[in-house]
């Protein structure tokens, strides 16, 4: 699965654990592992609350993340309609 249909995924969420993503996008526990970390290092993904009171770790898409996927979009609206 690539970052970019992941950022997809998380761009109307709030937030995410990595729990959330494991159960609800359906990946594997090494894509949390080892993607989260490189998305963290682009920018595309930051920590919205940090482990407290054995509660998980929870993540939010960046505004770095969101503009990224409104791009996307508006390439492939352009690619579509030819605007």
């Amino acid at each position: 699965m690539s970052d970019i249909e992941f950022l997809f995924f998380v761009y109307d969420r709030d937030y995410f654990t990595g729990y959330t993503i494991a159960k609800d996008y359906r990946c594997s526990n090494s894509f949390i592992t080892r993607n989260l970390p490189k998305l963290m290092n682009k920018g595309y993904v930051t920590i919205y609350l940090e482990k407290a009171h054995n509660r998980a770790r929870r993540y939010m898409i960046s505004q770095r993340g969101k503009i990224l996927v409104t791009k996307f979009y508006k390439k492939l609206k352009e690619y579509n309609y030819g605007l």
